[in-house]
């Protein structure tokens, strides 16, 4: 499961969603409202990240409140299921996030019928456009690529507002699916509308698109596709390089590292293939450079010394024979034997 479409959970969504709490569920006329107090609760656990003791009081409000809860409470109860199901989401039971999310768009519609009208609070649920595309991504969790993709597509299908989502976001999840549904044109014009605006997209939304491009990568290797995958980096060859320090922080060498040795270890000619994601991955010396300028610039000891753990540790890999340097190296060695370019 491609981790990263979860990371938009945490930061500054908490705040946001206490202060739709507070105009939509406080409007209601009790003085003493359980399912606000409760929710407020869950709210500030969720802040905190305790995602289970979260779970269990939305749980809670569900159960003593979900029976009638449009009736008594109007489309902003759609607010308990749509933060029950970002609680669930980050502790990964997606099955239980895609349920509270198309309950939140099914059952909590802002468009109540003129027979309700007199009988249903006037509450406002503002995640129900939303959920839908959160629907998507409990789905794409849960490995159902197939309904994600219809769920993305419904989503954009209801123009959304503009600062309630990111299209970014959007187009890469639907690159991810496409690829691991084996659609290879439609994965890569998903994605190559996000490298074409690269500058604007935020970092979060870079690392998602980096590992986005793994899943294509991994495409091409499997229906023996060079040409294809060559183009596209050579397309976008600045984006897919970070700098070499994050470059090893984040995994993203040894994942380059992976795609080639899987390409030159086919039976389907894909060196050329597997030598173009050897030009992507960094040298350590390169990253340990990177570090050494950094500590150049750090004021305090405490600073200077994580970064010098960082340096230590990079420069045993080195003098240890496991850095990614020498594994590409015995893989070039290996490419070369093999076409017998010595």
């Amino acid at each position: 499961m491609n981790k990263l479409f979860l990371s938009n959970m945490k930061g500054a969504l908490p705040i946001f969603i206490f202060c739709v709490v507070s105009i939509c569920i406080s409007c209601l006329s009790y003085s003493q409202n359980p399912v606000e107090d409760n929710y407020r609760k869950a709210v500030q656990l969720m802040e905190e990240s305790k995602w289970k003791e979260a779970t269990s009081v939305l749980q809670t409000v569900v159960s003593d409140h979900g029976e009638k809860a449009m009736e008594f409470y109007g489309p902003a109860f759609g607010l308990i299921h749509y933060h029950l199901g970002l609680c669930q989401l980050s502790l990964k039971k997606h099955r239980e996030a895609a349920t509270a999310f198309e309950t939140t768009y099914r059952k909590f519609s802002n468009k109540i019928p003129e027979a309700l009208k007199d009988k249903v609070p006037n509450t406002r649920n503002h995640y129900h456009k939303v959920s839908l595309y959160r629907w998507g991504t409990a789905e794409q969790g849960a490995e159902e690529y197939a309904g994600a993709l219809k769920l993305y597509e419904k989503f954009l299908s209801e123009n959304p507002e503009k600062g309630t989502f990111s299209p970014a976001e959007v187009l890469i999840n639907m690159g991810v699916c496409n690829a691991k549904l084996g659609k290879i044109p439609e994965a890569t014009e998903k994605l190559q509308k996000v490298y074409d605006n690269y500058d604007k997209i935020r970092t979060r939304e870079q690392w998602m698109l980096h590992n986005a491009f793994m899943d294509l990568a991994g495409q091409w290797i499997e229906k023996a596709m060079p040409a294809q995958g060559i183009a596209f980096m050579d397309a976008n060859d600045g984006p897919l390089r970070f700098s070499p320090y994050e470059s090893f922080q984040y995994g993203f060498n040894n994942k380059m590292l992976k795609l080639a040795q899987e390409a030159s270890n086919g039976e389907n000619g894909l060196d050329s293939l597997a030598l173009r994601f050897y030009t992507l991955i960094p040298r350590t010396e390169d990253a340990i450079s990177e570090l050494e300028d950094r500590k150049s610039f750090e004021r305090s000891d405490k600073g200077k010394a994580k970064i010098q753990e960082k340096i230590d540790e990079l420069s045993a890999t080195i003098s240890g024979g496991t850095s990614v340097d020498i594994q590409g190296l015995r893989l070039l060695a290996y490419i070369y034997e093999k076409n017998s370019n010595f």
